[in-house]
């Protein structure tokens, strides 16, 4: 998980208003098909999201420090 999905999680779970939060949840389809993982799920609204961190992702692909 990179920083910017943590704050995003973080921020989301302090909510007063929001249902509680899944982080990176495996979602699967009505007829059993596996769908794309998200960095967070609201299943009392069915809403994922997905925080773009493209630096932290490359970094940990290459092994090169920020």
């Amino acid at each position: 998980m990179s920083l910017p999905e943590a704050q995003v999680l973080r921020e989301l779970a302090l909510s007063k208003v929001l249902p509680a939060v899944v982080a990176n949840p495996c979602l699967v389809a009505a007829d059993g098909t596996r769908l794309p993982t998200p960095d967070f799920w609201l299943d009392d609204v069915r809403l994922a999201g997905q925080e773009h961190s493209r630096a932290h992702h490359v970094r940990v692909a290459t092994g090169s420090r920020p």
